[in-house]
């Protein structure tokens, strides 16, 4: 051995070295094979008896590979993920794996905090709800025998899954176990299923399937969250930030590579050279060759880069370890900034609001003492006035901001004429600048565009917030100025971009008060504002309003020099010299078993100004059509009961229908309207049914019938019978002292209940309008308005119901609408409006 030269013997050891690689490369790929080193993981739960609070969670017992239970183990991704989590939080355990619904049950009812695994968006339809951050990713998709390339394949095929999923337009089955669905389509009991691909694909596996049933048709893509009760919050903002510091460290993606991305099912070393004898032997050849290179080529140098080699793994560690360290810092640093910054809002609104309470109680004392001086007792009411609106603008600040917070701040598109907006806000900035004995300028110019359509009520809302801030902000005598004007907007020639500028020589912002301007609960942090009252909320709003009508708002701003505003917005235009897409009063019923649909039309009827109603089911249709008229009946060509061309024979073949009645589908309408038009269909609309659609069919009719319309005449308060339910008494005495001062005849009920024994106990006709309050004990207000509305008696289908209420949100009215009511208005009462509502209700039955 002494005359081997070198290069022989690094020759001869690396051929050794390669055969031994080979070797174990054989046994590697054989014991792999018979699952060795890839057996299910199972998650042991310890909870540590010296933590003092327990985290109580519920899962899906059948939802394979991310919680089920296997052999009496409690299994999956999820299962391992919550054990991590709740162990970092320093919390007890206590995971029970049952069925889902039993799951979100218990949830509901308190008795878990979190559940696993459950779809962001269906959370955050959910009002009782809230998610953490995603913590994993699911693409659904459909499993048959057979292929699907599209969702229309799916129609008139027995279709299962856990969910509904209503964006498919079809009936889906559900209240089966993934298990159970799998085992039923390979029995053909079923055609489909619509999983995860993640938890299809482990069942096809379980099953023994591969080959039999095959995933295609991609449905949707989700993000699965963990979910609690909407009270939680701290708890929720404590797993956010172990989730987060989870998927820093990759533990979330090493979890998902271990459960789901690199799970193979076991086979023997022959099953797998059948399967893939090509791919194993080129690998073996490869790494032979491989080893050989290394061994011949590194030799000399294999320290020199193992120290190289270490050094940048060393550093890139480091670095990684840095960055992770700093966002963690950022995100705790964020959390103490925003938990400050709620602290300090409280504390000022404790302040802001008990301002103007003491002003209203100290006022009203003062005018008792005084009750026999009239000027005094005017002063106090006035002082106490200006205090209940100052409060309610504080109010109606923290409402918005919790509907922005929940995603649920809605726009309201209109149209809207820009002079006639523009008037109202001046009109109500003006008083304040009056009295501070500011200098207020309108500037206008280069208008397109007088004729807009947006959501008036918003950006009301962002002019005044903007000159209320310069009102306030700027000392006495100081210069206020609106400046107006617009040009070409980006979005096209049916859009005109519109520019508000507000500008002020007040006291101005700090550089460093500038940079959260936006950030909702700050203030200026200066003797001078604290004299301001104010939320702190304001401009987070603003900014949130402009966000979503895709504008944008820039500002300049220095101490003691004043603050400029600039705000863009694209509205859509409106030809001054056409006529309004109105349907004003005019009463159309939709008939459709798409609920959806339904709703959508409702909303369009709605900005027409029209007063909409529905039914899903053509005998529904029939029964309305007995007891209500209507100007107009849309009915869709498929319904669930019976086909569209039947409803609209039915509805002909009653004496009194004689309404124009259009069909209205998906469908060629070549197809049926020739048997249509023989049983009495007016006309033909095609869906989606736009506003614009909707409005242009209908139009015609009202063309056709101006001349019967009767001119509407004033409405007279004067000797009108008004049932009030209302359970606060002073708001009752209120709306009583209000409307007898009118002239009208008033009667309290304290409740629903009340309200609807009063109407069943007088006579048809005896009341002529019903106020009603949304929320009373014993019975609310949309339960007592559905009750007289399914009264056997033709008043309780005319008599103008009217909610008169706090809840003063768009979502409500909508919701009013939907059980009966006629109207809805927003408390405190305003006649002028109440006359007007009732002007437009009484004017369409006319018609």
């Amino acid at each position: 051995m002494r005359n081997i030269s070198k290069k022989t013997k690094i020759i001869i050891s690396t051929i050794a070295s390669m055969v031994l690689i080979t070797a174990i490369s054989i046994v590697l790929v054989i014991l792999n094979a018979n699952g060795v080193f890839n057996k299910k993981p199972t998650v042991t739960i310890k909870p540590k008896n010296t933590f003092s609070t327990t985290l109580n969670v519920a899962t899906d017992h059948d939802y394979e590979p991310f919680s089920y239970i296997e052999n009496g183990e409690y299994m999956g991704l999820d299962v391992e993920l919550i054990a991590e989590v709740s162990n970092r939080m320093e919390m007890n355990l206590n995971l029970v794996l049952l069925d889902w619904v039993d799951a979100q049950n218990g949830l509901k009812d308190g008795t878990y905090d979190v559940i696993l695994n459950m779809e962001s968006n269906a959370v955050l339809k959910d009002d009782t709800l809230i998610g953490t951050i995603p913590t994993d990713e699911k693409q659904y998709v459909v499993y048959g025998k057979k292929a699907v390339n599209y969702v229309g394949e799916l129609y008139g095929a027995k279709v299962a899954a856990y969910n509904k999923f209503d964006e498919l337009g079809m009936d889906v089955i559900t209240g089966y176990s993934y298990q159970e669905m799998f085992e039923l389509l390979l029995e053909d009991e079923l055609d489909y299923i619509i999983c995860p691909i993640q938890v299809g694909n482990s069942f096809v596996e379980k099953l023994g399937a591969k080959g039999k049933i095959f995933s295609s048709y991609q449905v949707s893509y989700m993000y699965g969250c963990m979910a609690l009760d909407y009270r939680n919050e701290a708890l929720r903002d404590r797993l956010n930030i172990v989730i987060k510091q989870l998927q820093i460290e990759g533990f979330i993606e090493r979890l998902d590579s271990k459960w789901v991305t690199s799970r193979y099912g076991n086979a023997s070393f022959k099953e797998v050279l059948e399967k893939n004898p090509i791919i194993i032997i080129l690998m073996i050849v490869f790494a032979q060759l491989i080893i050989i290179a290394i061994g011949l080529a590194v030799f000399t140098q294999i320290n020199s880069k193992k120290q190289k080699a270490s050094a940048l793994a060393l550093e890139k560690n480091l670095k990684i370890i840095n960055e992770q360290n700093e966002e963690l810092k950022q995100a705790r640093e964020k959390a103490e900034e925003a938990n400050k910054a709620k602290s300090e809002f409280l504390s000022n609104m404790s302040h802001d609001i008990r301002t103007p309470m003491n002003a209203i109680v100290g006022m009203s004392e003062i005018a008792l003492n005084h009750i026999d001086e009239k000027g005094r007792v005017v002063d106090c009411i006035h002082k106490i006035s200006l205090s209940s609106k100052q409060l309610l603008g504080l109010i109606n600040d923290i409402l918005d901001m919790s509907k922005i917070e929940s995603g649920k701040l809605v726009l309201n598109y209109a149209k809207v004429s820009l002079k006639e907006m523009v008037d109202s806000v001046c009109e109500i900035i003006r008083p304040g600048i009056k009295d501070k004995r500011q200098k207020f300028d309108v500037v206008i110019g280069n208008i397109r565009s007088e004729n807009i359509y947006t959501d008036e009520i918003r950006v009301n809302q962002v002019l005044l917030n903007l000159l209320s801030n310069a009102m306030k902000y700027t000392d006495l005598d100081g210069d206020i100025s609106l400046n107006i004007y617009q040009d070409a907007s980006t979005k096209g020639d049916n859009f005109v971009r519109t520019h508000f500028i507000v500008k002020d020589n007040g006291i101005g912002m700090s550089k460093e008060y500038q940079k959260k301007l936006f950030t909702a609960f700050e203030r200026e942090d200066n003797k001078r504002v604290h004299k301001t009252q104010g939320t702190g909320l304001g401009m987070s709003i603003v900014k949130h309003i402009i966000d979503m009508m895709g504008g944008t708002i820039e500002f300049e701003s220095e101490l003691g020099k004043g603050t400029t505003f600039h705000v863009s917005l694209d509205f859509e235009k409106f030809d001054e010299d056409d006529k309004d897409m109105r349907l004003d009063g005019y009463r159309i019923l939709i008939v459709d078993d798409n609920l959806d649909l339904c709703q959508t039309a409702m909303e369009s009827l709605e900005q027409l100004h029209a007063i909409g109603e529905y039914c899903t089911s053509g005998q529904e249709a029939i029964e309305k059509i007995k007891n209500n008229s209507y100007f107009a009946i849309l009915v869709d060509y498929k319904l669930e009961d019976m086909n569209g061309v039947d409803v609209i024979k039915e509805l002909r073949s009653l004496s009194d229908v004689s309404v124009p009645i259009c069909l209205i589908s998906a469908y060629d309408s070549n197809d049926f309207e020739e048997a249509a038009k023989e049983v009495g269909a007016t006309g033909f609309i095609p869906k989606p049914l736009f506003k614009s659609t909707i409005y242009h069919e209908l139009k015609k009719f009202t063309d056709e019938h101006k001349n019967d319309v009767e001119k509407e005449t004033k409405i007279d308060l004067n000797g009108m019978r008004i049932l009030v339910a209302e359970d606060q008494y002073i708001n009752s005495e209120i709306i009583k002292s209000v409307l007898e001062d009118r002239g009208s005849i008033v009667e309290i009920a304290e409740d629903g209940s009340l309200a609807l024994e009063a109407f069943k106990s007088h006579d048809p006709g005896y009341y002529d309008v019903i106020l009603m309050d949304l929320r009373m004990p014993n019975m609310n207000g949309f339960e007592a308005a559905a009750a007289i509305r399914s009264l056997r008696r033709k008043d309780a289908q005319e008599i103008p119901i009217i909610a008169l209420t706090a809840d003063a949100f768009a979502e409500d009215a909508q919701k009013c609408l939907s059980v009966g009511m006629n109207a809805h208005l927003a408390k405190p009462i305003d006649i002028e409006l109440l006359e007007e509502t009732l002007q437009k209700i009484i004017g369409s039955k006319n018609k």
